[in-house]
């Protein structure tokens, strides 16, 4: 229920919201008159898409860069304007797309789906097939009670912003609902490890974790994947006790978590260390193993089979966008910092206690555990080093290994015993509030329609208004000033204003003493002083006016 409450605060971060609709337009004829050109501009992108879906199949994630110089002539009240298409791509996205990365990916993928004509192919590999049904069907049965608005008239949504945001937002709902039910199957294998109190210790952590609470609010898979690889976990300390027909579970849940996401393949590692000290083992369970694995994967991802060279191309078509780069160097980084962003200094220190102290354990089970983290942790390190959520999977493993830190805390007796133990509610509190701080970011007004509306009120009608391109800019009255998206610090000093907006990680053009700043807009927290969001890029987005001297 902890695990509920917490991930639910927030769920609408960085969707669209209804005011966007005031904030951009002057009144109804003006938007009546852009909204023909969202829908024209959005046809050429979806065209777009196609034609390179065509040589390169089952890779759906392409940029679409506008040419900066072109324009279209809106036929606007007091007579035709001229506005450059790519100011048209930004304001269009705020009516129909998450400001959260990557998300359209699963709508995009939803849309290429047409039950009614047996055509099940999501043409989307990054993600399991599983993931893209199951959201598929929550959003059909929603729509069905009347919670969702789903038509093919995009119109719709553009007059109504909020609807956009319901179709994102249902399947984050469900997120939190997976996740609270992950909590039993973590509990489950800490049982079988420690004594039922740090279990508890070890799930009520989980259940307050940054990650988790934080990954819910996204609309990918790395939330829904856990339960499966808790359960295939679960599977691997039974084999290990000696128990041969738990191989065929394993399989099942391993095919299952693998078939959500294919990052968590790495529990097969698991399984493997578990058949290794089981005290009685044949190869033809190994046997089973596979064949089990293989039949619920391809049973999740019907496409593998059927369409292996769109799910392939896909896949080596991705491979370039996050190099690998392995070192000792980034090894050690992550292991002693990197890792931290996930769960927090503190539950972080203690999977580092409890990597230490299960060296010395003579429990040759802690093997299960050891094994598939330190290969993950490699992998990782070398492949996703900055970005961090790409380790979701592997966190709540980290989590029970912490768990022979806390259980030798418990076993020490000594007149201090009580005084040590009390760091667990600290520990717990410390990761409680980290998260608290995450949702409060996340249930903050949007800085950028609090820049829009000041953009609005204090900026003259009119004038040059210049722009960085990060995604999308605030909502503001594009069509009553002269826009421009600039790549040139050139372009910048060309005009009367200019938006700058970006995260910590964005190199910003400097201003010198040619601009002179206005307004600064920025999610807030009061725990703001204890912890900050640098690792979670799109909830640290800073917008800033600048009005030229």
């Amino acid at each position: 229920m902890t695990a509920l409450l917490l991930s639910w605060q927030g769920m609408h971060v960085g969707l669209p919201q209804a005011e966007v609709v005031g904030l951009s337009f002057s009144d109804s004829q003006q938007f009546n008159t852009a909204k023909k050109a969202f829908l024209s501009t959005r046809e050429e992108v979806y065209a777009h898409y196609g034609v390179i879906a065509a040589h390169n199949p089952g890779i759906l994630a392409h940029s679409f860069k506008t040419d900066l110089k072109k324009v279209m002539i809106l036929d606007m009240p007091e007579g035709p304007q001229e506005v450059p298409v790519e100011i048209i791509h930004k304001m269009r996205g705020r009516f129909l797309r998450s400001a959260l990365p990557d998300e359209e990916l699963l709508i995009y993928s939803l849309q290429k789906i047409r039950p009614a004509k047996f055509q099940f192919n999501p043409h989307l590999f990054q993600y399991g097939s599983i993931y893209i049904y199951f959201a598929g069907f929550l959003l059909w049965l929603c729509a069905k009670i009347g919670l969702v608005i789903l038509t093919q008239d995009i119109s719709v949504y553009l007059n109504n912003p909020d609807y956009s945001a319901m179709i994102y937002a249902v399947p984050k709902y469900a997120n939190s609902v997976i996740f609270a039910l992950s909590v039993w199957p973590l509990h489950r294998v800490c049982r079988r490890l420690f004594r039922p109190a740090v279990a508890s210790v070890l799930a009520l952590s989980y259940a307050v974790s940054p990650i988790f609470i934080l990954e819910t609010h996204s609309l990918k898979p790395y939330i829904f994947c856990l339960p499966a690889l808790l359960m295939s976990l679960d599977s691997a300390f039974v084999i290990a006790s000696g128990d041969r027909r738990a191989y065929a579970a394993a399989g099942a849940w391993a095919g299952l978590a693998t078939g959500s996401l294919w990052l968590c393949g790495y529990i097969l590692i698991a399984i493997f260390a578990a058949h290794c000290i089981a005290p009685r083992r044949r190869t033809r369970d190994l046997a089973v193993l596979s064949a089990v694995f293989a039949a619920v994967f391809f049973l999740v991802n019907p496409y593998w089979l059927i369409a292996p060279r769109e799910a392939f191309a896909e896949l080596f078509l991705l491979q370039p966008v996050v190099a690998h780069a392995y070192s000792l160097k980034k090894w050690v980084g992550y292991l002693l910092y990197r890792g931290a962003a996930g769960l927090g200094w503190p539950l972080w220190l203690c999977f580092l206690a409890g990597l230490l102290t299960s060296l010395a354990s003579p429990d040759k089970r802690k093997y299960i555990l050891l094994c598939p983290v330190l290969f993950y942790l490699t992998y990782t390190s070398g492949r996703h080093f900055g970005n961090v959520h790409y380790a979701t999977a592997l966190f709540p493993l980290c989590l029970v290994v912490a768990g022979f830190a806390i259980e030798a805390l418990w076993n020490v007796r000594s007149p201090w015993t009580h005084l040590r133990l009390a760091l667990v509610p600290v520990v717990i509190c410390m990761t409680l509030l980290q998260s608290l701080y995450f949702v409060s970011l996340c249930r903050a007004p949007d800085p950028a329609y609090t820049a829009g509306a000041w953009i609005n009120r204090h900026v003259p009608a009119h004038s040059f208004v210049a722009a960085n391109s990060p995604g999308m800019f605030p909502p503001f009255r594009c069509l009553d000033y002269r826009p421009k998206i600039i790549d040139s610090i050139s372009d910048v000093k060309s005009g009367d204003y200019y938006i700058r907006s970006g995260d910590l990680h964005d190199v910003l053009p400097n201003l010198g003493a040619d601009f002179i700043p206005l307004a600064s807009f920025q999610r807030k927290s009061v725990l703001g002083a204890l912890f900050d969001a640098r690792e979670v890029f799109w909830l640290n987005y800073k917008y800033e006016i600048f009005r030229k001297v």
